[in-house]
């Protein structure tokens, strides 16, 4: 995470839906550096081991990316919502424990 991710704002912005996000843009990258290849590069044996690992990376970082920023938003919004329609809901509190046990059954 960060060095300082005990400060207020660190903590609001959810480190762990952070760091996820930033390792979904990493193996889109990947991706990205893996559709350059053509036959120059690459005999034709491993070109459909290539193809099919570029397809595998971009759709696993799109997912990892993706569902960390949904995650973010739906739980803004979720807090927001209920809070609004219903005063007489108790707030909760919302643990790191609970937040990655969350993003990674999603995930899964």
């Amino acid at each position: 995470m960060t060095k300082e991710q005990w400060r207020g704002v660190i903590q609001s912005s959810h480190p762990v839906c952070n760091t996820i996000m930033l390792f979904g843009i990493i193996v889109c990258l990947c991706a990205v550096y893996l559709l350059g290849l053509d036959g120059r590069f690459v005999t034709p044996a491993e070109y459909p081991r290539i193809c099919q690992a570029r397809a595998w990376l971009l759709t696993t970082g799109f997912t990892l990316s993706f569902g960390a920023m949904f995650s973010k938003v739906w739980r803004v919004h979720r807090l927001t919502t209920k809070a609004k329609s219903d005063p007489k809901v108790r707030t909760i509190t919302i643990t790191k424990k609970t937040k990655f046990s969350n993003k990674v059954c999603r995930i899964v």
